[in-house]
């Protein structure tokens, strides 16, 4: 499912990511990681978190490191239907189906 954004600012909910909603999540994390994790362009994470352990359209395993993504970076970003939500998925930003815990779609931030 997918809908565009208008051009009178509504928000409307889709689960796909594109170039906007990486750029506002480059642009998040650019500012608030260290030069060293910068530098490696895996998303501002660890070395050992860095490997990417899930597959889009597929639900997340026990082994995969998830988070929340954080309130003020949710807020810059389209509107996503109830059962549906933002989540950090080594290091990607991710958009999960709450219930399943299935992989809608995903982007990197580098």
């Amino acid at each position: 499912k997918h809908e565009e954004r208008s051009d009178y600012g509504e928000r409307r909910s889709y689960t796909r990511l594109g170039d906007y909603e990486r750029g506002v999540y480059r642009n998040y994390y650019a500012s608030d990681c260290p030069p060293g994790l910068a530098k490696k362009n895996n998303g501002c994470l660890p070395p050992g978190i860095a490997k990417k352990r899930y597959q889009v359209g597929r639900r997340l395993g026990p082994d995969v490191y998830v988070q929340d993504a954080p309130y003020d970076l949710i807020q810059r970003l389209p509107y996503l239907d109830d059962g549906y939500g933002y989540r950090i998925v080594d290091g990607d930003l991710a958009v999960v189906e709450l219930a399943t815990l299935v992989v809608l779609d995903a982007i990197g931030a580098y």
